[in-house]
């Protein structure tokens, strides 16, 4: 059940990102403003249980080649043999890994001297949208940043944070709370203060929040290929399950 709740944590975390298009086989996240970054538009499973068949891929190649968007896959179980092989026929190839860790909630240590972490009003989201961008070397998402950071600071769920260091804005993290849940997401900082403890006190200070809440477990989303999860198992999180990711060039 516990996997359950992270995963649908993710999900409508990631909904706040894009329009999702629900079938009784598959959920589909699309933003064609966001089409380079397969997080926010990709499909899945909306049962985990269930598998690919061949109608499924072909939907999804023609459902994002319509929008100019390459064709992803976020899948829950390793595939067998057969899936395998119908991926592959079609196009699909393994990208990259998603794992999801996560920890209990707790009270940590204060924070380090001349570094203050705030929760975001709509007057500090020009500050976390222009960190975010240095952050994560987004430029061309600016607009479309703006617009999403607007709805998330007005969302029940939702809490933006922002960090400065002698008064400049220099780090930034989004924590999505549900169903005694807290994801963390968004968790950047601008290349000049990294590696500086940024990072880490952001890491904190929201897992401080989430127990405040009263959630009692919160999870966080990294890639692989960005070698991060030592950084967050000497937090205090722990590899929890993950998914596949899975890319194709062929149209329909």
């Amino acid at each position: 059940m516990e996997h359950l709740a992270l995963d649908r944590n993710e999900l409508l975390f990631f909904s706040l990102w894009s329009r999702q298009k629900v079938s009784k086989r598959l959920t589909l996240l699309y933003n064609p403003n966001l089409s380079d970054d397969f997080l926010f538009n990709h499909a899945r499973l909306t049962a985990p249980q269930e598998t690919l068949g061949y109608k499924d891929l072909r939907y999804v190649k023609k459902f994002y080649s319509r929008l100019g968007i390459k064709p992803t896959l976020i899948l829950n179980s390793k595939p067998d043999s057969g899936q395998k092989h119908l991926l592959s026929g079609e196009g699909f190839e393994a990208i990259e890994q998603l794992i999801t860790m996560s920890t209990p909630t707790y009270i940590s240590s204060p924070l380090k001297p001349n570094l203050k972490i705030t929760v975001c009003g709509e007057d500090d989201l020009a500050d976390w949208v222009k960190v975010f961008v240095e952050a994560f070397s987004t430029p061309s998402w600016l607009e479309e940043l703006k617009r999403i950071a607007e709805e998330m600071v007005k969302h029940p769920s939702c809490t933006l944070y922002l960090a400065r260091y002698k008064g400049t804005a220099v780090g930034v993290a989004a924590r999505y709370s549900v169903e005694g849940v807290s994801g963390l997401y968004c968790l950047g900082t601008t290349p000049k203060l990294r590696n500086r403890g940024v990072g880490s006190a952001l890491v904190a200070h929201v897992i401080n929040e989430a127990h405040r809440s009263g959630d009692r477990i919160i999870c966080l989303q990294t890639l692989a290929n960005e070698h991060l999860t030592k950084f967050y198992a000497r937090l205090g999180f722990r590899r929890h399950y993950s998914k596949t990711i899975y890319s194709s060039e062929a149209t329909v």
